[in-house]
């Protein structure tokens, strides 16, 4: 397989439920060896795999969405990623707007994906992703360098919880979830040159959460 083909297929793993889970381990293990090996290039696809997905992914929520505009801030008990209100968003309390976190177990599962903690690393690729590519692709070879290929967890955290902030608004079957799985993995491949950066925002134009989808969740006014 190409380098694309490799991309495509883990890029997959994050909207095809039915994958036997040693499959998406192979996948994974494919972009871990992508930066281990660096054969090709492909040390650098894979940075750009690793950014370019949770770019599109957090340029794609509507503007008033607290985490739209995440930031890094230092306090007492170190440093956080915080939503634009102030909210720590490695904790489920970060959902508090979409979800309805007391409910009855079995409605519950709808936001068991993010039961767990979201590690600092991870938060941080997800406030890199808010600012701009460029800012999500040097914040991500930083930890390729200092993780090696534990990166491509580390990324696939912020991926997730990024997915997840976007099916709030949107159906699970999300079409426009698949168009931006599918870009990151053609701009990686081409290492921008058959899909370009500048490209990858009119993705983001197209799939964007509407207003009215976003109004109800994020309290704001009737048009």
């Amino acid at each position: 397989m190409n380098q694309y083909t490799y991309c495509m297929a883990f890029a997959r793993t994050f909207n095809e439920p039915l994958l036997p889970p040693a499959e998406v381990q192979a996948r994974y293990r494919d972009i871990e060896d992508f930066i281990s090996l660096d054969n090709g290039g492909s040390k650098k696809t894979a940075i750009l795999l690793l950014a370019s997905l949770p770019y599109l992914l957090a340029h794609s929520l509507n503007e008033a969405d607290p985490w739209r505009h995440l930031d890094v801030r230092e306090g007492p008990e170190g440093a956080k990623v915080v939503t634009a209100n102030g909210t720590n968003i490695a904790t489920l309390t970060a959902y508090r707007d979409l979800y309805d976190l007391f409910e009855d177990e079995l409605t519950a599962f709808d936001h068991d994906a993010i039961d767990q903690p979201l590690s600092f690393q991870a938060a941080v690729v997800c406030a890199a992703a808010t600012v701009s590519l460029e800012q999500c692709i040097e914040t991500v070879t930083g930890m390729v360098e200092a993780e090696g290929s534990g990166a491509v967890e580390i990324c696939a955290q912020a991926i997730r919880r990024l997915i997840h902030r976007r099916r709030g608004f949107e159906t699970r079957e999300d079409p426009g979830l698949l168009m931006l799985l599918m870009a990151a993995p053609q701009y990686a491949a081409s290492q921008g040159t058959e899909v370009t950066a500048e490209e990858l925002k009119h993705y983001v134009e197209m799939t964007t959460i509407s207003t009215n989808a976003a109004r109800p969740a994020l309290g704001l006014p009737n048009s």
